[in-house]
């Protein structure tokens, strides 16, 4: 299966200091002081809150240790047709589904976000039936993202399309104008953290071009870790914030304790990067400019990255906002839809 990639630019993401422990914004001059209140008010971090209370509430798996590793030793097809049912598959099946529980008619699909849906995966009888293209670009929908391997769950639902391996043709979303990304994720297990990052990355570049519809096999494993990622990643919230607020708007997502893992560990692996001013004591080894650069990196891509290879993303924000500063002018901000929406989403997580 031939992936649709195209070069892309990231969206503008935020960088702050903690304001904790000695930071340094409390023994910085007060021109610093109004230079990093500007920074931190400037359109590049508009959209991104940083929360100081934490939400102490910690997600627990939706399968016993049991169960989980039942899931990894019995047969495909003894899964499907146990589990979900086989070629009468509850997940692919909108009878079993309300109303309220199908964001698009014929799927079992809710909204995460004003901008992300999650789904179980289409089929082609369902695409014809329910007209899902016109109901995705009604939608606005502009991209399917699919977390699939092809073949898998083969004996769920409508069967596989021959020589795809997947219920449904890509091209079918293609000749409408909507992008169409796979990136397999074997069912019930983990992708590594540099593939989740770059998985995200590519979210954040497709969500400018409009809607996104995220899919494994139910919809609820794989795309819940995917989507709690990109929470992490967008809003700072932290891995269990995002974890509940996912589960709270589609029940059951993110099962194992292998895929909280997952997205606890992302949210691990994120905050070193995030990091601008180093505050070690001063007999550690220095936070050099190297460093700094090769943490930037995991974070741009696109356009953005080859641009910024050199220079750290914080210099070129400075040196848009001090001649403002310079003429004691009040840094003007734009504000885009995207940036309102995370910010509405910030709050609500």
């Amino acid at each position: 299966m031939n992936k649709l990639y195209r070069r892309h630019s990231t969206a503008e993401f935020l960088t702050h200091t903690h304001r904790h422990h000695g930071s340094v914004a409390e023994v910085l001059s007060s021109s610093s002081n109004r230079l990093l209140a500007a920074i931190s008010a400037s359109d590049i971090y508009e959209g991104y809150l940083v929360y100081e209370k934490w939400s102490t509430r910690r997600a627990s798996a939706q399968y016993t240790r049991v169960g989980e590793q039942l899931r990894l030793v019995i047969p495909a097809p003894v899964q499907c047709s146990v589990a979900c049912g086989g070629r009468l598959c509850k997940y692919e099946n909108p009878i079993k589904w309300t109303k309220e529980e199908q964001a698009i008619k014929g799927l079992y699909s809710l909204w995460i976000t004003e901008n992300i849906l999650a789904m179980a995966r289409p089929s082609s009888e369902a695409i014809q039936q329910h007209a899902i293209i016109q109901q995705f670009k009604q939608l606005g929908i502009r991209s399917v993202f699919n977390l699939q391997l092809p073949g898998e769950h083969a004996s769920c639902g409508p069967p596989l399309e021959p020589g795809i391996g997947f219920t449904y043709l890509p091209e079918v979303f293609m000749e409408d104008k909507i992008y169409f990304y796979n990136f397999t994720w074997k069912d019930y297990r983990v992708a590594s953290l540099a593939a989740v990052l770059d998985i995200v990355k590519v979210m954040v570049f497709a969500l400018q071009e409009g809607r996104v519809a995220v899919h494994c096999h139910a919809g609820l494993g794989r795309t819940g870790v995917l989507i709690a990622c990109y929470l992490v990643f967008v809003t700072r919230t932290s891995a269990d914030r995002a974890i509940l607020y996912i589960r709270a708007k589609r029940p059951s997502s993110i099962q194992t304790r292998g895929q909280l893992l997952c997205v606890r560990e992302f949210d691990h692996f994120l905050q070193p990067l995030w990091t601008v001013f180093s505050l070690r004591d001063s007999t550690a080894h220095p936070f050099t400019l190297s460093q700094y650069l090769t943490r930037q990196r995991y974070l741009l891509h696109g356009l953005e990255a080859r641009r910024l290879r050199n220079l750290p993303k914080i210099i070129c924000i400075i040196c848009r906002i001090l001649p403002g500063l310079c003429e004691n002018k009040k840094c003007k901000t734009r504000s885009s839809a995207q940036q309102c929406s995370l910010q509405a989403l910030s709050r609500e997580i």
